[in-house]
């Protein structure tokens, strides 16, 4: 099974992308860590929409772990002073 969700990532700092990088990264760091099969994240149309595509076999697991992974993006970007806006599919 496979859940997704996209997220939209704004930064206007000189090296905003180096911190949206470092975000996504992290990202998917705690989703391996928490037990999915497979995490990808990656950009659709045009910057700054990233999909983040989580498979595994739970779907309960799936949606908790979107949270989580969503939860730590919010919380990520707001540190660096980033612009974020989520959605799900």
């Amino acid at each position: 099974m496979e859940i997704s969700g996209i997220i939209r990532v704004i930064s206007i700092k000189p090296d905003g992308v180096k911190h949206v990088r470092d975000v996504l990264l992290k990202a998917m760091e705690l989703a391996r860590k928490e037990g999915a099969e497979s995490v990808k994240i990656y950009t659709i149309g045009p910057p700054p929409r990233y999909r983040i595509d989580i498979v595994g076999k739970d779907p309960k697991k799936l949606e908790q772990l979107l949270k989580d992974v969503v939860n730590l993006v919010t919380t990520e970007i707001k540190k660096r002073g980033v612009v974020r806006q989520v959605s799900q599919e």
